[in-house]
């Protein structure tokens, strides 16, 4: 291909030499070829300026050497292969490091079966929800926190009685996203905090928060809101009330909050005002709106929960 056959082409978009790079011209760019070369040349400069100029005789060649590693721990009893054992003095035999392949092979498979052992019993003791989505729990913290995280986001604060105050939000990372729920509890005359905890999500879901709280009894619940994907176009605001013990910030209990009457996948969403979430008698009042996912109509509604 000559310079005239790799004129640049309406129809194609572009050179031909561009659209089959495997080719070369026949005759030399002179003006690639320059800039290429300057190209070196400061990459070049750059590194004698940073690292020096190379040793005027050839680069010394690094030696490969077998590492020398220490010999692997075991039991107590029996020397490893080539230990010299039998050349070493009875003090000497003190510091030795013994090993046993069959030895240490059960003490792996006893760690291996302590670690399952383990996770089995956290999995049976974890808490069950009544939540009709996937109710397998996010790796977040679920502990009692002794303090409030920096990046926590106030949505409401409400008197409890007795002194108490019920705070609720949300914590997300550095860069305010995967926020998730979290609540704590404060005594009102000096604002210490009593408890505070996170609140566990489904792994489906994308964040959430904590946004009311009622208190009856010995009891708080919680509305939660989560956000199912991170488009907002996309995403459905799912809603559910946790029951939580006020002495220690115990889950009991958590019941999903279906708008009733719907016929079709939908968001909803509960703002904050009074009234929006209460208790009445022995159920919970919950007044919000939803749209339909193939809508941009709001519209209201208001369900009772049984807590």
């Amino acid at each position: 291909m000559n310079t005239k056959e790799d004129s640049f082409s309406k129809d194609e978009g572009a050179r031909p030499s561009s659209l089959l790079a495997v080719y070369k011209l026949s005759s030399p760019d002179i003006h690639y070829d320059l800039q290429l070369a300057r190209g070196i040349a400061i990459v070049n400069a750059r590194v004698r300026a940073e690292l020096g100029s190379l040793p005027p005789e050839e680069l010394p060649v690094a030696v490969k050497r077998k590492p020398n590693l220490p010999t692997v721990a075991g039991a107590r009893g029996d020397a490893a292969p080539n230990s010299g054992v039998n050349d070493l003095s009875p003090g000497d035999s003190d510091n030795l490091i013994y090993y046993h392949p069959q030895r240490a092979e059960n003490m792996e498979l006893q760690s291996l079966a302590m670690v399952a052992a383990v996770g089995a019993a956290a999995w049976v003791s974890g808490p069950t929800y009544g939540s009709g989505r996937d109710s397998t729990l996010s790796a977040v913290p679920t502990a009692v926190a002794p303090h409030v995280p920096d990046n926590f986001m106030l949505y409401s604060s409400t008197p409890l009685g007795e002194g108490n105050s019920c705070l609720v939000g949300s914590v997300a990372d550095e860069d305010g996203m995967y926020a998730r729920p979290f609540v704590y509890i404060t005594k009102t005359k000096d604002r210490k905090v009593h408890w505070a905890k996170y609140l566990s999500m489904s792994e489906d879901d994308y964040e959430g928060r904590a946004t009311h709280c009622v208190g009856y009894g010995d009891q708080i619940y919680v509305l939660l809101q989560v956000d199912t994907q991170p488009a907002r176009s996309l995403s459905q605001t799912l809603l559910s009330v946790v029951k939580l013990r006020l002495a220690d910030g115990l889950v009991e209990k958590e019941t999903d909050v279906l708008v009733p009457d719907t016929h079709a996948n939908y968001s909803a969403w509960v703002k904050r005002r009074d009234g929006s979430f209460r208790r009445a008698n022995d159920e919970l009042i919950v007044a919000g709106q939803y749209r339909y996912m193939n809508t941009d109509d709001e519209l209201p509604f208001s369900v009772a929960v049984k807590p």
